[in-house]
């Protein structure tokens, strides 16, 4: 499996796995981490279960690692130089952090997503990608409510908590506003 020391997304297998969610504000200033962050990435990349990590910075960081199971997980926290880059993160390097572990039980990513994407075809509804059924349902029209008399009460509160059918074509204000309170104008009052 394949970290992200080099920035791109790793390279895990089939789920389920866990994933360790390491998210940290640092302090101003290097004062070592740079170095300490290469020295344990370097270190993990030989620990058994390990699959791969991922790591962002913009202000907020956040690392996450991949391993094939929880005791993988527990033993890399259990080394000696990963405790001592803990124990100096807590006093220099971070104001704040949080570590969440969560067990990963459904991955897919571009080319195997099961949602459309504007630009890319997606997979019909209720069709396989790449083995995977897809979860992509289409009402057979778009969804109405009863006009407007029949419900009682300001037409424009309907309108504005009416459902609307996903994938039912591009928003028009005036034709959402006809659907659901059954008036031909297509203006509803926003008071």
């Amino acid at each position: 499996m394949s970290p992200s020391a080099d920035g791109g997304i790793a390279v895990t297998p089939e789920p389920p796995y866990l994933a360790v969610i390491f998210t940290s504000l640092r302090t101003p200033g290097d004062r070592g981490y740079a170095a300490m962050a290469q020295a344990m990435a370097d270190l993990v990349r030989d620990r058994p279960g390990y699959l791969g990590m991922e790591s962002a910075r913009d202000g907020l960081g956040i690392t996450v690692s991949y391993w094939r199971d929880e005791a993988s997980a527990r033993s890399w926290k259990a080394v000696v130089e990963h405790l001592a880059a803990q124990q100096q993160g807590r006093e220099e390097w971070y104001a704040d952090y949080r570590v969440r572990a969560a067990t990963v039980t459904r991955e897919y990513g571009a080319a195997t997503s099961e949602l459309e994407s504007r630009g890319r075809p997606g997979p019909p509804a209720g069709g396989t990608v790449g083995g995977t059924r897809s979860l992509i349902r289409r009402p057979p029209g778009p969804t109405r409510r009863p006009p407007a008399q029949d419900q009682g009460g300001d037409p424009g509160d309907r309108m504005r908590h009416a459902p609307v059918a996903l994938g039912s074509g591009p928003c028009r204000a005036g034709a959402h506003a006809r659907r659901a309170t059954g008036q031909g104008t297509g203006r509803v009052s926003r008071s």
